[in-house]
């Protein structure tokens, strides 16, 4: 409850966090929602019908390899938006669009990539560098939820954009990565999301306090699928062909 006066973050209050399509393991420390009454699970509730959660109650939702299955994107996020409170925190882990099982899964009804966030609000910037989703002469903005007239009940703003790379591609460059990422199948296998969500009374200087503040929320199995092997001199070798061969052939 707020108080006149005070604003969501002057009032103490016990951090909620919602672990969204939990699965059998609910991560520690998070009220695990899923729709199936599974081990684990502290709320039985369909992700694609207003969850059974008061509104802005989260500090931070978590989703990880749940959200591609729903049907209809755009309400769910709504409903992610709605339970959170102002400035709380969303991390989404997906599966990355272009991988061939993903491509292939006929429980995946959703795509995620470097464009998905964009239609989550109509905010015309964004923290993230712009290489990853600047694409003109279409695409030059960044906020795309109300391309198509409408005006979706959400505001959820990327702070941070992590893509977990197949193995053989682990070691390259950031900018071959992106060049190989965009261009072939199987490249990309991951995608993570840290987001804010921004509601009344938050300004622009408040989001980007909280975006430069934000301790992005990544769950343990993810550190050894950043990590690098070390790199031998037969991976040397073949990085320097494939980067002669990305700027012989642009």
């Amino acid at each position: 409850m707020a108080y006149e006066g005070e604003t969501p973050e002057r009032i103490p209050h016990p951090p909620v966090r919602i672990d969204l399509g939990c699965g059998t393991k609910a991560l520690p420390g998070f009220v695990g929602v899923d729709h199936s009454p599974l081990p684990g699970v502290d709320v039985v509730a369909d992700l694609e019908r207003p969850l059974p959660v008061a509104d802005s109650c989260a500090d931070l939702v978590h989703a990880s390899h749940s959200l591609e299955h729903v049907r209809n994107l755009v309400p769910v996020m709504e409903e992610i938006w709605r339970i959170c409170r102002p400035g709380a925190q969303v991390a989404i882990v997906a599966p990355y669009g272009q991988q061939g099982l993903n491509l292939a899964n006929p429980f995946h009804h959703e795509i995620f990539n470097e464009h998905s966030p964009r239609f989550w609000t109509d905010a015309g910037t964004c923290t993230v560098d712009a290489a990853e989703w600047y694409r003109p002469p279409h695409g030059t903005i960044w906020g795309l939820s109300t391309s198509e007239h409408t005006r979706p009940r959400l505001d959820l703003r990327l702070v941070r954009m992590e893509f977990l790379y197949f193995d053989r591609y682990r070691n390259f460059p950031p900018w071959l990565q992106r060049k190989m990422r965009l261009g072939h199948l199987d490249v990309c296998d991951q995608v993570i999301y840290h987001l804010v969500a921004v509601k009344p009374p938050m300004t622009d200087e408040d989001v980007q306090r909280v975006a430069a503040t934000m301790d992005p929320y990544v769950p343990a199995w993810i550190e050894p699928r950043r990590g690098r092997r070390a790199e031998t001199f037969r991976d040397r070798v073949g990085r320097c062909f494939r980067q002669l061969a990305a700027m012989l052939h642009p």
